[in-house]
């Protein structure tokens, strides 16, 4: 079996998490600790911001490791030809967080969602097969990268769709890839 312990960075202002925001990332991993998670690796978007949460939890949990960066990992903002603008001032019209707002038809986000999807189950399946039997920690970015990748791990032949509950920043989901083929995420921990 191999777990990976999928977390969605803390908060932030253009990647600078500030320091109470660094001490919920410790306090989490010293609940981790607490609780018996033993990390063995860890990945990452390399935004700042991921990077910066990781390593507090990592801290947290006195466990320091490399940190091997994802590019499929990325934010949704980094995708070419989006309008982050218009996709911020959506989700504001809507009343959302712009990771609830980019699953609006009207932005005709559709097929990089469906692309999305497909990379983000890929970067985690080959992730848990880089480390067999292993605790791994994966650190990205709400709405256009965990819950579709978490969606297309379970349904990988299905349209990405706007998921039933998101991440929130600063926790994470487990992601079990039991040695048979099976997946499992337990969203409640």
């Amino acid at each position: 079996m191999t777990r990976l312990i999928f977390e969605r960075h803390l908060k932030h202002n253009k990647n600078v998490v500030p320091p109470e925001e660094l001490e919920k990332g410790r306090s989490l991993g010293r609940w981790m600790a607490e609780h018996g998670i033993k990390i063995d690796a860890a990945h990452s978007s390399p935004a700042g911001r991921c990077l910066l949460t990781i390593l507090a939890v990592l801290e947290g949990a006195g466990k320091m490791v490399d940190v091997i960066t994802e590019a499929l990992l990325v934010p949704f903002a980094n995708e070419p030809g989006i309008d982050v603008d218009a996709l911020k001032a959506k989700a504001k019209e809507m009343g959302v967080e712009a990771e609830e707002a980019i699953f609006d038809p009207s932005l005709g986000l559709q097929t990089i969602l469906n692309r999305r999807k497909v990379e983000t189950a890929k970067c985690l399946r080959d992730i848990a097969a880089q480390h067999p039997g292993q605790t791994v920690l994966v650190c990205s970015h709400g709405g256009s990268r965990m819950e579709i990748g978490l969606d297309g791990l379970l349904h990988p032949d299905t349209p990405a769709t706007k998921p039933d509950r998101f991440v929130e920043r600063g926790s994470f989901v487990e992601v079990i890839f039991e040695d048979n083929g099976e997946i499992r995420i337990n969203w409640d921990h």
